[in-house]
């Protein structure tokens, strides 16, 4: 788009229909002062969103005094934050997640669409009108087809998608995935979408249906939005806060 960020429905995909849930990727390019710029958000951002500069994570997750009255969070109007560069132009990626749609209340009534769409994004004041935007649907043919995985040890503290595999030697039964250690973010069992975790609960653990399982090696990919754990515990006890 060469005339600012569009909301979801209005993408052309689905049959011209938009994007319905999941995640949608805004980016572009910009020059970022050394002394630091201001990015700011029109209006509301529906519903979250994170900002990435030149491959890092400039925005923090909710809590610790981080509230859904700051920035990136969908009651915070008008918001600003600052990022840093080298004063060339760098790539910036906002992230904004759709948390849900309810046939009710305010702001919207019965038209809530989920984006960047309220407000034109600005930085130092000056409005950016050149978007790429690619959807995160996470469909089961989309993530199935995911190939290219590299090993990897440690953790990325920005948003990614990881790979593991669950080990099953016997029958398989219904399980829980204990994702206490993780942030924010989707499982998908052998291409089946458990759901959301977050870590601010009240549960933290994923149920998972014994039919989707195999016995044998087990696909797990989590799309992880702030900083990933070492692990992820199968267990027969549920954490429901």
């Amino acid at each position: 788009s060469e005339t600012g960020p569009l909301n979801m429905e209005a993408l052309p995909m689905n049959k011209m229909n938009g994007q319905s849930y999941g995640y949608l990727v805004y980016s572009t390019s910009a020059v970022i002062a050394q002394t630091g710029s201001t990015l700011m958000i029109r209006g509301h951002v529906r519903d979250m969103a994170q900002v990435i500069v030149n491959g890092e994570l400039v925005t923090q997750p909710y809590g610790n005094g981080v509230h859904t009255n700051s920035f990136g969070f969908w009651n915070g109007r008008d918001k600003s934050i600052t990022v840093t560069g080298n004063g060339t132009e760098a790539d910036i990626n906002i992230l904004v997640e759709n948390l849900g749609r309810v046939n009710f209340g305010q702001p919207h009534m019965f038209v809530e669409k989920k984006g960047l769409w309220e407000g034109n994004v600005l930085i130092d004041r000056e409005r950016v009108n050149s978007w790429k935007m690619t959807p995160l649907e996470f469909k089961q043919p989309y993530i199935q087809g995911l190939t290219g995985w590299t090993a990897f040890t440690g953790s990325l503290s920005l948003p990614a998608m990881y790979r593991t595999t669950l080990n099953i030697s016997d029958t398989p039964n219904d399980t829980f995935l204990d994702m206490s250690g993780w942030g924010k973010g989707v499982v998908f069992v052998n291409g089946f979408n458990l759901g959301r975790y977050w870590s601010e609960g009240p549960t933290l653990t994923l149920y998972v249906p014994g039919p989707i399982l195999i016995k044998g090696e087990n696909e797990v990919l989590v799309f992880e939005q702030y900083e990933a754990a070492t692990k992820i515990i199968s267990t027969d006890t549920p954490l429901l806060g």
